[in-house]
């Protein structure tokens, strides 16, 4: 199966939800500086945003 890598969750209170899914599921968190967004990444990823692990590896 497939690994999800990132997906969007809309928030109010962008580093209580950071921090509940980073402490509850260990995911990363990345922002992007002047436009209020903040990327949720489930599994490591290469420099191209793949995952790095495969469905099969």
């Amino acid at each position: 199966m497939y690994k999800v890598v990132h997906f969007e969750i809309p928030s109010d209170d962008t580093e209580r939800t950071k921090k509940f899914y980073s402490d509850t599921f260990g995911w990363q968190t990345e922002d992007f500086p002047g436009m209020n967004y903040t990327m949720l990444r489930t599994v490591e990823t290469d420099e191209n945003n793949r995952p790095e692990s495969t469905p099969f590896s």
